[in-house]
């Protein structure tokens, strides 16, 4: 963020100021002055004339002398004066701790000598045990010296320049740090007994506030500059950790951990506490003031009274205790007793900070940055007490500070509730009058009365006389008697007041009514007459036996009270007249004239109605101040109505107000305006709030949406950043290239003369004001910017619903394909119930007429035993029908359907061929491509996110932050979709059918297109800081060391490298450390986007979600069974069998339908299941490896089933696994599955023709495919009671590389399959005569059973599962089949589409 200018102070003699410092350093009582810089200057003429110049500061690290140096080196960069240069500087920083001054000095050119001053001026060496009690005290007096937003500590110490002493988490450590460890220095242990009675006199070496009379272990600076950071910045963490380490020292600091907590809103672990302590310490007035406080916050006021009347007899010399005392009875309107309370407050002269004693300075210069040069917010003139009306100047209310400002409050909290004349009444009821004294004392018994003292009264409870002085009864124990605190006439004990109450109740003075002078009270220093004893002539005052005596500052505070009442009702009677008269009579000149105050003595007298607690009018008072100018504490007082009312918009347009103004005048540290913007942070939220403020201003003019660069304001995205770790925001647009100065004052002053809600029309007129004053245009670049970030804040919202209206389509077409072919089954069935064809003789003529292989066609090689084709990769010339002959032919045949027009029917075959054809693998890197249609789905999916991070997106340099911003936020809205398409259990499946190894290839390709986006954000970000921050100022390295942008780019690189490592030669060479590296890097960038940025929280909590659940509750407990298995290794020595014996659970129709259930409930054909072999070695034990079940599904009814895999070895898991089946026969493993989709299943079950092709080791899923086909359809059959129509035909082709592959199924079991119907081809091994034309075995035999049994119109479908140049040649024999028009479906099983 820009620094703000740098005042200085010229001196009359060079170094002056630092000799006042040095005088001033045995006077200094608390924290010390704010640090001092002084410089000396010198021309850059030859010859030049040198001169003194200072400044104060406050918030500089002072934890090294280098800290400080480099604050001074800051100092000659920055010059201003050009005509000048530094030519030496020194630095000093007060240690309270140890009293001295540390000194930095710089020579330049030259080094760099730090030295400390003593109280005499003695030079001593600085250690580093000093520099941190220096640094400790520095970070006290930047909340000491801070602005509460008021303006009034700032006009109080000129040329003050104010920092943020803690702005990141590691200064907060050494903060915290440096706070335990000299917590209890000065203290404990005393090393002798003088220095202990010396200590317990001094009180904490620090001090303590003007209210605290004593300062402890748990009232002092110290303790109160934790307090507000903590309830600052909100870390209340971090503050609860601090006090639980420092009340294992001492229990007192329990009272501190319980106000953290309540802050913290942790109220039950603080009465925990609280309760904990009290039992060791019941007379500790902190914990029973903090307990007091937290049952009158709660609205229990009876539970709170008797614990604030222990707290005052524990601290009887503390205001604080019987100040909490008078607020309770005052809550409960027990008048009178508060009334004796606050007479019996000890009170005490207010003593002010230590203020730096500068001598007379030469000349004073406030220089301002050109972006501050505001007129609006401008009040270097000062106030013009020419134009206050001396009614006003006299008002001694206003100077009030400490003791006396607090219980001046009280009166008139008690004044605000029952009305002055009330208050009148009661203080003559209570106290005795000077009138009534002087006539009584001429009448004095000879009784003597015992009395008690006003304080030991206000604590037992006294009941109030009868209004007028009515029910007076004389008692025993009346007697005059006096003490420190007040002067007691009589006391009387018993019952409380009565209904006296009721009368108790008026209301303040209106326009009409006249304000009651008060009488004169007798002071108890006449009484007492210069001594402690009481006056014996005083024994018998019958007539005010009940009354005491008040103290003199309290009857001074109520004439105070008086005049400040005289002239509210003045103001308010005058303010009513003229708004009578201006409603009646408009052109009258009362109307006209009443309401021209000026500035000045609107805030005064808003500052007079908040003082009598009437807020409406004060904040009417203080919106008429700021109509005539500009006032920080008018606008503070304005805002908090705004926060009380919960009008966000108004608070943050009344917040850059004031932060501009603090920002003016050197301060960028305001601790109570970063409260208030951190209590609309957890109140409205960062995100709204930010959003808020960039749209409030563009609803009351034609500039534009525009945020300030001044103090603490808000942040865009990682340029603009949100310190979350402190609860607040900060203000820090750098983007001098975007908007020039002119520019950005003209956004300012438009923020400045924006109309009040409250207002009917703008005070001044919205203008855009250049440099010489003329209007100027607005920045349209900035507009761009601003509604750029906006609209993409609310488009990405729209993202969800395309991808969700995509699979809402898959899922149509999916569930709707379901319910055709239900539908075409059921009515089937239902037509072949009504036939009465007999179909077992007619399914005997068609098998009798369509064979292959039959016994009489010798030609291709095959056998004449068997259907099996062996030694030949062309179909066999038995593949021609022997129907009837042609004189037996009917002359119309069945033929293919032409209700289409030729034309219609020729272009949806075209597109269905195209759709299921699948290219060449792109050259040199041999990437395999997908079919068509796969590739169209993918393309879709990045036309979708192209079209998210490209629209409306502004292609310029200045505003290349929307590109980087839109980017981000496409990222981040993937996630979840991201996770989703890699997960194994998930919605999607059941929804569209496809399951997540066919989802595969999505995951890759977004995934893909995740990176690039990642990679785009970050070079956008880049651009954004060499275009944007570059010219600032702000260097590289800041840029790239920063928080956000340090996780953003660990982000970054765990994606990139997860792309890298997911590549295909990656994955093929190191399985096992793709799998590792894939769990453990995307875990790692999910924290690192959790903590990058805010907005990504939901997504990342989503996307965190989806990958629990599946890998937690599925794959590690709900569908994982170990089990024991045999082993066995093949004829050829490189495949390993497993086959398991598992029992079947009889319930798992329903487990499979709710949670997928395992491998106990069964599986079906093309499933797959993950193994893991722990005892191979210790990586295998988290090891899951997926394999296809090459065994067919077990029967509906079935009690058990075996399960067998088929694993050709390779490197890695499979290659361990032979090597241990050669030693073992049986092995423990663990099952997590079955997985896989239907598809391929159900399109064959429907279809007329199934073709089933197999590649190698794809005999896995072909195997129990065929089975499954066979077993449906004889289920099928079986369920309706029909005969099968035989007309299904099922090709089997099975090619293997050698001839000991065929044993991996034996001879019996193809023997068997061909039993039932089933038309089996395997070629011989591609090892030997090379690979079969598989083009023509599918493409031959297909044509002739669709010809011949169905006219063309039959359905066919196939699937081939195999190495990718096979799938890819039956695919694409399956396009030509589609062209020619056959209706064909093909699937390919494998993993990705």
């Amino acid at each position: 963020m820009v620094a703000p200018a740098v005042p200085e102070i010229v001196e009359q003699d060079i170094e002056s100021a630092i000799y006042s410092r040095n005088d001033a350093l045995p006077t200094l009582r608390e924290l010390g002055p704010p640090d001092l810089v002084h410089l000396i200057k010198q021309t850059i003429k030859s010859g030049g004339r040198q001169s003194g110049v200072y400044h104060h500061v406050t918030g500089v690290d002072a934890s090294s002398s280098a800290s400080l140096a480099a604050y001074i080196n800051t100092l000659t960069q920055s010059s201003s004066d050009k005509s000048q240069k530094v030519v030496s500087g020194i630095y000093c920083c007060y240690n309270a701790f140890s009293r001295l001054d540390m000194r930095v000095e710089v020579k330049i050119p030259g080094g760099v000598e730090s030295y400390c001053i003593d109280e005499r001026g003695d030079k001593r060496v600085a250690s580093d045990g000093l520099w941190l009690e220096t640094f400790l005290c520095g970070v006290l007096r930047a909340y000491s010296y801070a602005d509460d937003g008021s303006g009034d500590t700032i006009k109080k110490i000129i040329a003050v320049r104010r920092f943020d002493p803690i702005t990141s988490t590691e200064v907060e450590h050494k903060f915290l740090d440096a706070a335990e460890r000299l917590f209890f220095k000065g203290i404990y242990p005393p090393p002798t007994i003088v220095q202990t009675i010396a200590q317990v006199n001094t009180g904490w070496q620090l001090g303590s506030d003007p209210e605290i009379q004593v300062p402890n272990l748990v009232s002092n600076h110290l303790t109160t500059g934790l307090l507000n950071y903590i309830h600052t910045t909100g870390r209340y963490t971090s503050g609860q950790n601090l006090f639980e380490k420092l009340r294992t020292r001492d229990n007192e600091i329990s009272s501190l951990l319980a106000r953290v907590l309540i802050s913290g809103d942790e109220e039950v672990q603080a009465i925990g506490v609280l309760k904990e302590v009290i039992e060791d310490l019941p007379m500790d007035y902190s914990l029973l003031d903090c307990q007091a406080t937290f049952l009158q916050s709660k609205g229990n006021l009876e539970w709170a009274l008797p614990l604030a009347q222990r707290a005052v007899t524990a601290a009887p010399s503390e205001f604080g205790t019987w100040a909490k005392l008078a607020e309770i009875y005052i809550g409960l309107e027990q008048w009178d007793l508060a009334l004796l309370t606050l007479n019996s407050c000890p009170m005490f002269t207010y003593q002010d900070k230590d203020a730096p004693r500068m001598p007379e300075p030469l000349r004073v210069l406030l220089p301002v940055l050109p972006d501050a040069q505001l007129d609006e917010i401008d009040e270097s003139q000062g106030y013009d007490t020419e134009l206050i009306h001396p009614s006003l100047r006299k008002l001694n209310a206003a100077g009030y500070k400490g003791t006396f400002l607090k219980a001046y409050s009280l009166l008139t909290d008690i004044t605000a509730k029952i009305g002055w004349d009330q208050l009148l009444r009661i203080r003559s009821q209570v106290f005795v009058m000077e009138e009534e004294y002087r006539s009584e004392k001429q009448t004095v018994g000879s009784q003597s009365i015992p009395s008690r003292n006003a304080s030991t009264v206000a604590l037992r409870g006294t009941p109030s006389p009868g209004v007028n002085g009515e029910g007076h009864k004389s008692n025993v124990e009346g007697e005059v008697q006096t003490e420190r605190n007040g002067t007691l006439l009589s006391a009387t004990g018993g019952t409380t007041v009565g209904a006296s109450d009721k009368e108790i109740n008026g209301s303040t003075p209106g326009p009409n009514q006249s304000i009651e002078k008060p009488e004169n009270t007798v002071a108890s220093e006449e009484v007492k007459s210069g001594n402690e004893a009481p006056d014996p002539s005083h024994s018998n005052y019958t007539h005010f036996q009940h009354k005491r005596l008040c103290e003199r500052w309290l009857d001074n505070l109520f004439m105070v009270l008086y005049e400040d009442l005289r002239i509210y009702t003045i103001w308010r009677t005058d303010m009513a007249r003229a708004k009578a008269d201006a409603s009646t009579n408009p052109a009258s000149p009362t109307a006209s004239s009443t309401y021209q105050k000026s500035a000045e003595e609107w805030e005064i007298l808003g500052e007079l109605a908040e003082r009598l607690h009437h807020f409406p009018e004060a904040v009417e008072a203080y919106q008429s101040c700021l109509r005539v100018r500009f006032s920080p504490k008018a606008m503070k007082a304005v805002v908090k109505m705004w926060e009380d009312e919960k009008k966000s918009e108004n608070v943050l347009q009344g917040m850059i107000r004031l932060i501009a103004w603090q920002y003016r005048w050197y301060s960028e540290f305001s601790p109570a305006l970063l409260r208030t913007i951190r209590k609309l942070i957890e109140d409205e939220g960062a995100v709204k709030s930010l959003d808020r403020d960039l749209a409030l201003l563009a609803e009351h003019g034609p500039e534009p949406k525009w945020i300030s660069r001044h103090g603490c304001v808000l942040e865009i995205n990682p340029l603009l950043c949100f310190h979350n770790n402190h609860k607040r925001m900060e203000v820090a647009v750098l983007m001098d290239n975007i908007i020039s100065g002119p520019e950005l004052r003209s956004a300012i002053r438009f923020a400045l003369r924006a109309p009040s809600p409250n207002d009917d029309k703008p005070a001044i007129a919205i203008t855009s004001v250049s440099d010489n004053g003329s209007p100027g245009p607005s920045s349209p670049a900035f507009r761009a910017l601003i509604d750029g970030i906006l609209y993409s804040r609310r488009f990405i919202l729209s993202y969800h619903v395309v991808i969700a209206c995509l699979v809402l389509g898959f899922t149509v077409v999916h569930w709707g394909t379901k319910a055709r072919r239900l539908y075409k089954r059921r009515r089937t069935v239902e037509e072949h119930r009504s036939d009465s064809l007999d179909y077992s003789t007619k399914d005997a003529l068609k098998r009798d007429e369509y064979t292959i292989g039959r016994e009489d066609d010798n030609s291709g090689g095959s056998s004449s035993s068997s259907s099996t084709l062996r030694g030949t990769a062309s179909p066999p010339h038995a593949l021609k029908p022997h129907g009837p002959s042609d004189e037996q032919s009917p002359l119309l045949s069945k033929s293919r359907n032409t209700d289409q027009p030729i034309h219609k029917a020729w272009l949806a075959n075209r597109t269905r061929a195209w759709l299921i054809y699948q290219p060449l693998p792109i050259p040199v890197v041999n990437k395999v491509l997908p079919s068509n249609a796969a590739t169209l789905v993918v393309l879709a999916l990045c036309a979708v996110n192209i079209f998210y991070t490209l629209y409306n997106v502004p292609f310029s340099l200045p505003l290349l932050f929307i590109f980087a911003d839109r980017a981000s936020l496409v990222f981040v809205a993937n996630l979840p979709l991201l996770y989703l398409f890699a997960a194994k259990n998930q919605p999607i499946k059941f929804l569209t059918g496809y399951s997540y190894e066919s989802l595969n290839i999505l995951h890759r390709r977004l995934g893909e297109i995740l990176c690039l986006l990642a990679l785009l954000h970050s070079l956008g970000m880049i651009g954004v800081w060499y275009t944007l921050l570059r010219p600032t100022g702000f260097g590289l390295a800041r840029f790239l060391f920063s928080k956000i942008i340090l996780l953003g780019i660990g982000a970054v690189v765990c994606y990139e490298s997860l792309y890298l490592t997911s590549l295909g030669w990656f994955r093929q060479r190191w399985y096992e450390l793709f799998l590792g590296l894939h769990i453990v890097l995307q875990v790692v960038a999910l924290v690192l986007l959790w903590f990058h940025h805010h907005n990504s929280r939901v997504y990342v909590g989503i996307a965190l979600a989806i990958f629990l659940v599946d890998r937690l509750v599925y794959r590690m407990t709900l569908k994982v069974k170990t089990i024991r298995a045999s082993l066995r290794v093949e004829d050829d020595q490189e495949t390993v069998g497993v086959c398991i014996d598992t029992p079947l659970s009889t319930n798992k129709r329903t487990l499979r339908a709710i949670f997928g259930s395992n491998i106990s409930n069964g599986w079906k054909a093309t499933e797959h299941v993950f193994l893991t072999v722990p005892a191979l070695s210790r990586k295998h034990i988290i090891q899951a490896h997926p394999f296809t079940i090459a065994s067919k599904p077990p029967a509906v009814n079935a009690n058990e089933a075996s399960l067998e895999l088929i694993i050709r070895a390779q490197d890695g898991f499979s290659g361990d696994l032979l090597k241990y089946a050669k030693g073992h026969d049986t092995v423990s493993v663990r099952l997590d599955g079955p997985y896989g989709s239907q598809t391929a299943v159900e399109s064959l079950q429907n279809s007329d023709i199934s073709v089933i092709v197999a590649g190698g080791s794809g005999i896995a899923v072909a195997w129990p495919l065929v089975w499954s086909v066979l077993d449906a359809q004889r289920s099928r059959d079986l369920e309706h009671q029909i005969q099968s129509s035989s007309q299904k035909r099922i090709l089997f082709v099975w090619i293997v590389h050698k001839q000991s592959h065929l044993g991996w199924i034996s001879q019996e079991k193809l023997n068997e399959l061909q039993a039932q119907g089933v038309d089996t081809v395997t070629p011989p091994p591609t090892a030997e005569n090379g690979r079969p034309d598989i083009r023509s075995i599918v493409d031959s035999w297909v044509s002739a059973c669709d010809e011949s049994l169905y006219g063309g119109r039959g359905k066919i479908g196939v699937v081939c599962s195999g190495p990718d140049g096979m799938n890819r040649e039956v695919r694409n024999t399956c396009s030509g089949l589609a062209q020619k028009g056959r209706n064909i479906h093909v699937d390919i099983e494998k993993f990705g589409w």
